[in-house]
């Protein structure tokens, strides 16, 4: 957690949910199927060690019944060798972001054995996915912008969770945003649309657990570690609620 060491202060959670799909070779579609634990002799592909990647097909490996340490796992370093990977074989199975299994579905090359980011049965479906944070000094130098940055962002998640189209979504997208993910928008809302709309800014007690969870799994924090209870603050969101006008979710206060 990169708030562990007291570097930074977490302001608020953008994204509710590990924002991950598990795709598979198309070549291997007719064999396995969705079935995880078929992929037991395969190549187990994910961005890196210790990442939400790792954590997430780790996940789905245990659940099926696998050891992790025991089957062949591939670290690609970046989640941009997804493509490359696919085409060559490499890998059979892996955990990548919306976006880049959006574009491998897309190509042909993969296809979608499952969505973990929409099953809120998961162990890991409501962690803390992209925490906007600020150093120490920062946030007491310039408390007021602090509390603006939060207030615009919340903001931005209730339109978000108002949004009725993907659509009316990509329509309020920056165009550069717009040029690059146009091809491919309609699935990547689809794989990733829930993290946006359950995010609420705040921080849950269940998020904090599953994150930690999480982490512990693949060991990036000892098994004993828990946050300092003062370390997830929500007044900054509660106040960005009566900012805007609107009621702060149940549980922030």
């Amino acid at each position: 957690m990169t708030a562990q060491g007291g570097e930074l202060v977490p302001l608020m959670n953008m994204f509710d949910g590990p924002s991950q799909q598990i795709i598979a070779n198309t070549r291997v579609e007719q064999t396995n199927g969705d079935d995880i634990s078929a992929f037991e002799d395969g190549g187990w592909a994910f961005t890196r060690v210790g990442s939400i990647s790792e954590i997430t097909l780790k996940s789905a490996a245990e659940d099926a019944g696998l050891t992790w340490e025991e089957l062949e796992r591939i670290p690609l370093g970046s989640g941009s060798e997804t493509q490359a990977v696919l085409e060559s074989d490499r890998a059979d199975i892996l955990s990548t972001s919306p976006n880049n299994a959006a574009k491998a579905v897309s190509s042909g090359e993969a296809y979608l054995v499952t969505n973990p980011q929409d099953d809120e049965s998961s162990p890991i479906a409501k962690q803390l996915n992209s925490v906007l944070a600020a150093s120490p000094d920062f946030v007491t130098q310039y408390p007021e912008f602090t509390q603006d940055v939060v207030t615009a962002v919340v903001g931005e998640l209730s339109e978000l969770a108002a949004a009725t189209s993907p659509d009316e979504v990509l329509e309020g997208m920056p165009a550069e945003f717009v040029a690059a993910n146009a091809d491919n928008w309609d699935l990547l809302w689809e794989y990733s649309h829930t993290g946006f709309t359950r995010a609420t800014g705040g921080f849950s007690q269940e998020e904090i657990d599953q994150t930690v969870a999480g982490a512990q799994l693949v060991a990036v924090v000892d098994s004993s570690y828990a946050p300092p209870a003062e370390l997830f603050d929500n007044s900054r969101i509660v106040a960005a609620y009566e900012e805007i006008g609107a009621d702060a979710p149940a549980g922030l206060s």
